[in-house]
C-alpha cells in the first residue's frame, strides 16, 4: 500500500488559511483541534509551524488505520520522510497491548520516535478519529497515539491532533489544549473580510448570504470563493 499521500503535508499556503490558534499551537505542547469538516485548514497550521522553526512530520490518517498495525505503518512512513530507515522492524508488527508482546513494541515504537523527531519538531496527526473507529468507541490504535504522544511531550515539541469529532475521554495525555468549532469560526466581520478579497466579484448580497450559510467555516468559504471565480 502506498503512504506518500498520507505523508505529504499541505501545501500553498495562503493568508486566507492563517488562524491565531494555530499561532499558539506551534508554540509546542500538545493541542487538539475538534471541529467537523471545514473549519480547519490544514495549510495555515502547516505555515504556522514553519514559520516557528519546527520541522513537519504529517500522519494523514485514513479509515484502515483502525487496525493498530495499519497505523504504526503509516506513522513508520511518515518519519522515514525525514528519517529513512526509521523503524523498520517495527514497521511489520502490531503495536497494541496483547500477549504477544506488544506493549513492549509500542514502547520501544516511543522512545524511537521521540529520538527520530528532535526539539523542536512537530508531529501533526490528521483526522484522527479514524483510529477509534466508526463508532468512536475507541481501541488500540487510539490508545497507542496517547503513548506515543505523551513520549513526546517532556521537550520543545508541538504535538497537533486533528480529528472530525472528540476522541474518548482519557485517549491522550492531559496536558493539552482542545480547540472547538467556536475557537475556529470566523466572525461576519472576518468572514465578510475574506470573501471581499477572495471573490471580490461577489454583490454585497450575496456576500452576506454566503457568510450566514457557511457559519464562519472558513475551508467552506473559500471554496465558494473558488467557484465564484471559477463560475463568475
Amino acid at each position: 500500500m502506498p503512504f506518500i499521500a498520507k505523508s505529504a503535508a499541505p501545501v500553498a499556503p495562503a493568508p486566507a488559511a492563517r488562524h491565531w490558534t494555530f499561532d499558539r499551537a506551534a508554540l509546542g505542547g500538545l493541542t487538539s483541534f475538534v471541529a467537523p469538516p471545514g473549519y480547519l485548514l490544514s495549510e495555515g497550521l502547516f505555515e504556522a509551524l514553519a514559520r516557528q522553526g519546527r520541522p513537519v512530520t504529517w500522519v494523514r490518517l485514513g479509515p484502515e488505520d483502525h487496525d493498530p498495525a495499519t497505523f504504526v505503518r503509516s506513522l513508520v512512513a511518515a518519519v522515514q520522510r525525514r528519517r529513512p530507515g526509521f523503524g523498520r522492524d517495527l514497521a511489520a508488527a502490531p503495536a497494541g497491548p496483547g500477549p504477544a508482546g506488544g506493549a513492549d513494541r509500542s514502547a520501544r515504537l516511543a522512545a524511537a520516535l521521540a529520538t527520530a523527531l528532535p526539539a523542536p519538531a512537530s508531529l501533526v496527526v490528521e483526522h484522527a478519529h479514524h483510529l477509534a473507529g466508526p463508532s468512536g468507541a475507541g481501541g488500540p490504535a487510539v490508545a497507542l497515539l496517547g503513548r506515543l504522544l505523551d513520549g513526546l511531550l517532556d521537550d520543545d515539541r508541538a504535538c497537533i491532533v486533528t480529528s472530525d469529532r472528540g476522541l474518548p475521554a482519557g485517549a491522550l495525555p492531559a496536558r493539552g489544549a482542545i480547540i472547538g468549532p467556536d475557537d475556529l469560526r470566523l466572525g461576519p466581520g472576518a468572514a465578510t473580510e475574506l470573501l471581499g478579497r477572495e471573490a471580490p466579484g461577489l454583490p454585497p448580497a450575496a456576500a452576506r448570504r454566503v457568510a450566514a450559510l457557511c457559519r464562519g467555516a472558513a475551508a467552506d468559504l473559500l471554496a465558494v470563493c473558488g467557484a465564484a471565480a471559477a463560475l463568475g
